[in-house]
């Protein structure tokens, strides 16, 4: 899964997740981070916000799941 990080702010010190808020009736806003495994897409989407905000304002994350398996062992034992 790839997702994008990018400078919003005009310090542009602090990397934030890009994605699209909304409202709800209640006024709670809702935070969906933009997310995908079709290459194309990402390349779409990069292009639009190098155009808004420049490449050094972008970075593209891929997202590694990964399983540890774990052994733990009692050699404390004397013999």
């Amino acid at each position: 899964m790839y997702n994008i990080l990018i400078k919003y702010n005009d310090s542009k010190s602090l990397w934030q997740l890009y994605g699209t808020s909304s409202s709800t009736t209640s006024n709670e806003e809702t935070f969906v981070p933009f997310e995908t495994d079709d290459l194309e897409k990402l390349k779409a989407e990069i292009k639009i916000l190098d155009e808004k905000y420049g490449h050094e304002n972008i970075k593209v994350v891929k997202t590694i799941e990964y399983t540890v398996d774990i052994t733990i062992s009692d050699s404390n034992k004397q013999e």
